[in-house]
C-alpha cells in the first residue's frame, strides 16, 4: 500500500519541487497553512507522515506542532524543511516534538532516504512517547 505524506506548504514554487519528487514513490496530499492541515486531519484523516515547509514570513509553525503533539496523533513523524536561517525555529519545532528537519536546499534523494527512514517500522522508537526531553537554549554566536 502506497504511504499517504500530508505536505504543508505555502510556497507554490516547493510544492511542485515536493510533488516532483513525492507523487513517485508516495501518495502527497498537499496543503497551503497549517489550519488548512489541522482541519484535514480533524476530518478522520491520518496521513502516514507530515512534511511541513517552514518559511520566515510564517509564524504558525510551532502552534502546527503544539496542537499536532497534543492530539491523539502525537506519534505521527514529522519533518520540517526549513532553511539555516531558520535554525533557531526548527529548534523549538523540535522541542515540541517535530521527528526530525531537513536544511534547503537539499536533493531529492536525500529527502526520500530521511522519509524512508523514518516510515520504517523500527525507526524513531521515541515517536510512542507523549513529551521529548526538554532542549538546553542554544548559546551559539552562529545562530544569533
Amino acid at each position: 500500500m502506497v504511504k499517504q505524506i500530508l505536505v504543508v506548504c505555502n510556497n507554490e514554487t516547493m510544492k511542485d519541487y515536493l510533488s516532483g519528487i513525492l507523487q513517485k514513490h508516495f501518495n502527497p496530499v498537499f496543503k497551503s497553512s497549517s489550519q488548512e492541515a489541522l482541519l484535514w486531519l480533524r476530518m478522520e484523516n491520518l496521513p502516514d507522515l507530515i512534511l511541513m515547509d517552514v518559511e520566515d514570513n510564517q509564524s504558525d509553525y510551532l502552534e502546527f506542532v503544539s496542537k499536532l503533539r497534543k492530539r491523539a496523533v502525537n506519534d505521527l513523524p514529522l519533518i520540517l524543511l526549513s532553511e539555516l536561517k531558520n535554525y533557531r525555529a526548527v529548534l523549538h519545532c523540535l522541542q515540541f516534538g517535530a521527528t526530525d528537519f531537513i536544511t534547503k536546499p537539499f536533493f531529492p534523494e536525500e529527502l526520500l532516504d530521511k522519509i524512508n527512514q523514518i516510515l520504517k517500522p523500527q525507526a524513531y522508537p521515541f515517536r510512542k512517547m507523549r513529551h521529548l526531553p526538554k532542549l538546553r537554549p542554544l548559546s551559539s554566536p552562529y545562530l544569533s
